[in-house]
């Protein structure tokens, strides 16, 4: 019972990436089609969740919208562990000046909110799915390097991590070799925490338009266009809402599931 979480996220993510490589090469029907003789239908076994505003169908827009959803919280957490992992881990080691010019700056980063960075890079640069992209990697980083920073300190406490400076290994090589693998599963486990984020984030922005353009189906934007119909019909809102929640929860419960199964405090009770 203790991996269920695990394993249920496991499922759903797996689920999510299935969906959107198989619409690499397959929908039920064409996602950018538009029909006006098949608008707002009800699920059937035609169009198993029904069809929008458009007329096109909605499991082959969920499945599309699902490879920008993978791909921005791919690229926006990878983005910001590659920046903040290195910057936490350079904190926890050397105290002093870098270290406190570090986590100052990460605190100010921290508090400026992804939606503020995602209305300034739209008006520089226009609203598009690099945009979010960005605006969401950016807000992310003081999340790794809070989080390096505080397991490195664990790990610079221990007493092998003194015998090898003893030893004379340099600074670099302590963090390659000792401090990267203590941190990784830690690392992990906030990585699919901020990878639910992440896709919660970009719904929000494709929602209020400031992520995809209108020719780009994202889950997000999903919902903003079925908003003017939802009294007519709830499916074409209800549908991308429900896989918004279903792949947050997905995520979720895979970062606990990976916390419990690694965490060395808990093997005795499993």
């Amino acid at each position: 019972m203790r991996r269920a979480p695990l394993v249920a996220g496991l499922v759903i993510a797996a689920g999510l990436v299935l969906a959107a490589l198989v619409s690499l090469v397959w929908t039920p029907y064409d996602p950018f089609l538009v029909n006006g003789a098949d608008r707002l239908l009800r699920p059937s076994l035609a169009h198993w969740l029904g069809t929008d505003r458009m007329g096109i169908d909605l499991v082959s827009r969920l499945m599309v919208g699902a490879r920008t959803t993978l791909m921005v919280g791919v690229l926006a957490v990878l983005g910001a562990a590659v920046v903040g992992v290195p910057l936490g881990i350079a904190a926890g080691m050397r105290r002093g000046v870098l270290s406190d010019v570090i986590l100052r700056a990460s605190d100010i980063l921290f508090a400026l909110p992804a939606l503020l960075l995602a209305i300034l890079l739209v008006a520089a640069k226009g609203a598009s799915v690099a945009t979010a992209t960005t605006a969401i990697g950016i807000a992310t980083i003081p999340v790794f390097v809070r989080m390096a920073h505080g397991a490195t300190l664990s790990v610079m406490a221990l007493d092998y991590i003194d015998a090898a400076r003893v030893a004379g290994i340099s600074a670099p090589a302590i963090a390659l070799r000792h401090v990267v693998p203590n941190i990784g599963p830690i690392l992990g486990v906030q990585a699919s925490a901020s990878f639910s984020t992440a896709i919660l984030a970009e719904a929000g922005l494709s929602y209020l338009g400031l992520a995809a353009s209108a020719a780009t189906p994202t889950w997000g934007r999903m919902m903003r266009d079925a908003q003017d119909d939802l009294f007519l019909t709830p499916w074409p809102a209800l549908v991308p809402g429900l896989a918004i929640a279903l792949a947050v929860l997905g995520f979720n419960l895979l970062g606990d599931g990976l916390r419990d199964y690694l965490d060395p405090r808990l093997k005795e009770l499993r």
